[in-house]
């Protein structure tokens, strides 16, 4: 049985409510202001919904449907918080999982303070994976490309001999790539239309030999940038988002000692291009590649929580490890932490 460590290791420091609208990039993408999740999305969001409660804090608001009153006031009894739906007199802090126009409006009908939510045309231009062009840019690191004419990166995609990905300006949990090195040449070139057609633009990136995907997580905090730790994660061979290892940050120390030295230069382009406007955690996704493990400081700006925050919560604060997986189905656990073939802890 894996061990549970039932109480936060830090006091709280202030007054926060959290919402878990893992949709956030999808409607930032769609940018129609009468956005609807999909069912897929409304399905992860329910399943998900109480999982802030592994970071939150005693005193701190977690929202969730109705029907997950019980489980909530069970897994608050757990880990020792506070089960109220109710916002106290006075909210310090809003934490979305993404923000986003919906997640406003969400905080606004709880009575959060409009100082406490940023303006979403901002969020929005920051969530672009062009952002990840200009971080690259700063770290000195070959950075990519914008392109809006279908011509043009048509002939990028030729100059280059196809070693390319090219990935839409907004998703998130590694969709929306599309690797010119598997893919045929019509194929591209009818999803790179529609994308032109429904975003704008597209942004490519030079295909690399990856050989490890990992993560460094931050925090924005009062136009500065905080480094929180370390996050190892799998990925599919389309480059779609599969686990979260959960183990003590020593041990991802060790293992990503040749990173290291990229932690101070990204967090100085950080609170240049972000931290003046937003605070919040985002993680910055990475990668070794090639024989020698060369390290690309950048391939993501991921301006949310991400699942390497809750691995690394996990961890540090409740002292688990494992392989953690959300795989979200209506009737059962949509969280999982494996310690082995055998041995499955349900965290939802």
């Amino acid at each position: 049985m894996i061990p549970l460590n039932l109480q936060p290791k830090t006091k709280p420091e202030m007054s926060t409510i959290h919402f878990f609208n893992p949709e956030s990039e999808a409607e930032l993408s769609d940018g129609n202001p009468g956005y609807t999740p999909s069912r897929a999305a409304r399905i992860i969001a329910d399943a998900g919904a109480l999982l802030p409660l592994w970071w939150a804090n005693p005193g701190d608001i977690v929202i969730s449907p109705p029907g997950a009153r019980r489980l909530k006031a069970e897994l608050s009894r757990r880990l020792g918080l506070c089960n109220t739906e109710n916002a106290p007199t006075k909210i310090d802090r809003a934490a979305p999982w993404g923000w986003s126009p919906r997640a406003a409006r969400v905080f606004e009908k709880r009575g959060v303070s409009s100082n406490l939510i940023p303006y979403m045309d901002l969020i929005a231009g920051m969530s672009r994976r062009s952002t990840a062009i200009e971080i690259r840019q700063l770290l000195g690191v070959e950075s990519g490309e914008e392109h809006f004419d279908i011509e043009e990166l048509t002939q990028f995609i030729s100059d280059s001999n196809g070693q390319v990905i090219i990935k839409t300006p907004l998703s998130c949990s590694g969709r929306g790539i599309i690797d010119c090195r598997i893919t045929p040449p019509s194929v591209v070139i009818n999803r790179a239309r529609a994308i032109l057609r429904h975003q704008g633009s597209v942004i490519t990136e030079r295909a690399l030999d990856k050989q490890l995907d990992f993560a460094a997580l931050f925090e924005a905090v009062n136009s500065d940038i905080e480094f929180v730790g370390w996050s190892l994660f799998n990925t599919g061979t389309g480059g779609n988002y599969q686990g979260n290892i959960v183990a003590p940050q020593n041990e991802f120390a060790k293992q990503l000692s040749k990173a290291e030295s990229w932690i101070e230069p990204l967090r100085q382009a950080l609170k240049k291009t972000i931290a003046p406007y937003y605070n919040g955690p985002l993680g910055v996704d990475m990668m070794f590649y090639g024989k020698d493990l060369k390290v690309m400081p950048c391939i993501e700006v991921n301006l949310r929580r991400t699942m390497g925050f809750v691995a690394h919560d996990l961890a540090e604060r409740h002292g688990l490890r494992g392989h953690l997986v959300f795989d979200p189905h209506p009737d059962g656990p949509g969280l999982t932490l494996s310690a082995s073939e055998t041995a499955r802890f349900a965290l939802l």
